[in-house]
């Protein structure tokens, strides 16, 4: 019997043989392709890797380490506020345990008239200041009647800041806006010192008008503060504390 021999430009039916031999030979390519079926699951089935159970940060199931794994995520760096602080009050106390023997009002002075709104003064300072007049025509100021007691204070780059006021009969505002005063401080349980006016300004309030000279005071402690004005001057002690 010829073989067969395929040809592309044929479109008959394909035909098909009987007899045992085809049958045996269809049955031989069965049985290889279930073994090779069975061969192949079994491979697979023993080269599959462990499954990883492990769980992420997030609480999902993470999938089998490999080149794509999903690195970790570094934690942030929250970075420092650039708010400042609130100012605080200065504690840095350099105040001796000594007494300080402030200096009261006593007695106490009476300036010259005639009294505003006719003059230029008043004769006693409006009661809720709880002072009186010190010193004397030629110099005088206001204190409290308990002595002075400076604090507590916002510490500023330059010491503790104050406002000094002082009254003279020799002194005419409209003449001399910017008097020749000069205030100075001695501290009397420690060393320090300090100078400050010449020229002062002036101000005007309930308490008449006023020569006006800021300070800022160094340290807190027992302080001598002394005023000079065309050849007056006016001290008293005042004690400068931290609470």
């Amino acid at each position: 019997m010829e073989p067969d021999v395929f040809d592309p430009e044929d479109r008959s039916p394909v035909r098909v043989r009987s007899g045992p031999t085809l049958a045996s030979g269809v049955a031989g390519i069965a049985v290889a392709i279930v073994l090779a079926l069975a061969l192949a699951t079994g491979v697979a089935l023993l080269g599959a890797a462990p499954q990883d159970t492990s769980r992420s940060v997030a609480g999902a199931v993470a999938p089998s380490a490999g080149p794509t794994s999903r690195a970790a995520v570094p934690t942030p760096r929250i970075a420092p506020s650039s708010r400042p602080g609130p100012t605080t009050v200065a504690k840095a106390s350099t105040a001796s345990s000594a007494p300080c023997h402030v200096t009261r009002p006593e007695p106490a002075f009476v300036p010259p008239g005639p009294y505003i709104p006719e003059g230029r003064f008043v004769a006693a300072p409006p009661a809720y200041y709880e002072g009186a007049w010190y010193g004397t025509a030629h110099l005088w100021t206001m204190l409290d009647r308990d002595g002075e007691v400076w604090g507590p204070w916002v510490r500023q780059d330059d010491g503790l800041p104050q406002k000094t006021f002082w009254w003279s009969a020799d002194w005419v505002p409209q003449d001399e806006l910017e008097p020749a005063i000069t205030v100075t401080g001695r501290r009397l349980d420690a060393s320090g010192s300090f100078r400050f006016g010449d020229p002062g300004t002036n101000a005007t309030a309930d308490f008449g008008t006023a020569m006006l000279v800021g300070i800022d005071i160094p340290t807190y402690g027992c302080w001598r503060i002394t005023g000079r004005y065309r050849g007056a001057s006016l001290s008293y002690v005042v004690s400068v504390v931290d609470h």
